[in-house]
Order: structure tokens, then C-alpha cells, then sequence
């Protein structure tokens, strides 16, 4: 894998020209079909069977970076929050990437740093255009995404504010899981006129999308009315999306 990086293929930029070429001068309607239908896939997996998925918890996070901002209690802590906030915030204005190898990723021993590392490993040596799915479960507070961005941005990962602001929304599901937690049982009661937005691959019967403005002194998160009844039964999750999107808006 190392050796050969300089012939590795890493885009399918190359494959969709050849398959482009093919369909053009193809004229067999079952091979057509073939053609097109690798085409559709390499669009929506790249190089791979299927989308890419990686897991963390929150607390695997916090443990990584743990050291750096002096975390003592939990993130959520009221007496101790804004200066972990205000300690990520420092090492985010102060981080510069560093290179990444298979030897380091061995000698680490943070989960949290480890799974980035191997991360920007695929994206340097599989398959360096098809976005990787990071799940970082049980994030109940800003910190964590502004952890994690600084941990993406160490190791060469995705700028975070870059990813929101191509997708336009920050997109936060409520309702049931299939680890059964509090948050989960909670939305699933949410009231009738919360209406849906999209359904969760954790089968969450209710999503509110939060969108940030383009205006530049505007309100950060602009909700669809019919997301505020599910605002108002999570309070905690609500500033902790607004406290990411502000630290976006800074960055």
C-alpha cells in the first residue's frame, strides 16, 4: 500500500472517463445498462461496496483530548463549561496538521486519535474524494464536535465549518435508538405537530434540521417552525448545536 502509492488509484475519476467513453460508443442495451449502472455506483460509494461508517463515543473523545484542556468534570459541567469551550476554541486557533503513518497509529493509545489517524490513512491511500460517515455517539454538548474538529484538523482531516456550509444544515434526530437511552424514549413522545424532516437511520421518528444564514448578521440557526416544539423538550441539545454553529460562524 505504501510502495505503490504513487500508481495506487485513489479517485474514480479516471474509471468514470473510461466509462463515459464506452457508453458513447456502446450500443448493446444490456451492457449499457451495466455501464450505467457502475457508473451510479462509483458516484455514490467511490471505490468502495458501500458508504464508509466509523463510531466513536463522546467519551472516547473526551478522554483524547482530555489532558490538553484540563476536563476535570464532564463537558456539560455549568461551573466548568465555558472554559472548556474557551480551552478547544484555543487549540482549534492554534492547530496545525501533522503527517500521519502507519507506525504512529500503532503506537497510539487513544481510541479517539487512533480512529482519525486511520481515517486520514483511507483518505490518503483508498480513496481520497468519497466522504467518510463519523459517528460520534452520545454527544450531548459542543464540546465534543469542537474536540473532534480539532482531532480532524490535527491529523489532516475535513475542515468541520467547510462540511456544514456544503451542506447547508447542521441535522440533529430525536427519538428512538437502539441503545433505548432517555434522549431517544423522550422524542419518540414529542407531540403530533412536531412534524418530520427526514427519518434517521436509527429509525428516529422526528428530525429538525437547523440551518445556518447566509447573512452575515444574522441568527445562526434559523429552525423550521415546526421543529421549536422539539427545541423546547431538548434545551441541552438545542445550545449544544447552537454553541457548535457560533464556534463555525468564529471560525
Amino acid at each position: 500500500m505504501v510502495e505503490q502509492a504513487p500508481v495506487a488509484l485513489t479517485d474514480t475519476v479516471d474509471l468514470r472517463r473510461l466509462v463515459d467513453e464506452m457508453l458513447a460508443e456502446c450500443r448493446e442495451e444490456n451492457l449499457r445498462l451495466s455501464l450505467v449502472t457502475l457508473d451510479a455506483e462509483m458516484r455514490s460509494h467511490g471505490l468502495g461496496l458501500a458508504h464508509t461508517h466509523v463510531r466513536l463515543n463522546a467519551t472516547q473523545v473526551h478522554n483524547a483530548i482530555r489532558s490538553q484542556v484540563g476536563l476535570v468534570t464532564s463537558p456539560s459541567d455549568p461551573t466548568h463549561r465555558r472554559s472548556y469551550l474557551a480551552a478547544v476554541n484555543d487549540l482549534l486557533n492554534a492547530v496545525e496538521p501533522r503527517s500521519v503513518s502507519y507506525g504512529s497509529i500503532l503506537s497510539e493509545d487513544a481510541s479517539a486519535r487512533r480512529l482519525f489517524m486511520i481515517v486520514a490513512q483511507m483518505v490518503k491511500h483508498i480513496d481520497a474524494a468519497t466522504p467518510v460517515h463519523f459517528l460520534i455517539a452520545e454527544t450531548e454538548s459542543g464540546f465534543t464536535l469542537l474536540a473532534a474538529q480539532y482531532f480532524a484538523r490535527l491529523f489532516g482531516g475535513p475542515h468541520f465549518r467547510a462540511y456544514v456550509e456544503r451542506l447547508g444544515r447542521l441535522t440533529i434526530p430525536f427519538g428512538f435508538s437502539d441503545s433505548g437511552r432517555y434522549l431517544g424514549q423522550m422524542g419518540a413522545t414529542a407531540p403530533p405537530n412536531c412534524s418530520t424532516t427526514a427519518r434517521s437511520r436509527s429509525h428516529s421518528p422526528i428530525t429538525t434540521a437547523m440551518r445556518l444564514s447566509s447573512k452575515p448578521n444574522a441568527t445562526i440557526l434559523q429552525q423550521p417552525a415546526s421543529a421549536r416544539a422539539v427545541t423546547r423538550l431538548f434545551p441541552r441539545q438545542a445550545r449544544a448545536a447552537s454553541t457548535v454553529c457560533q464556534a463555525i460562524a468564529r471560525a
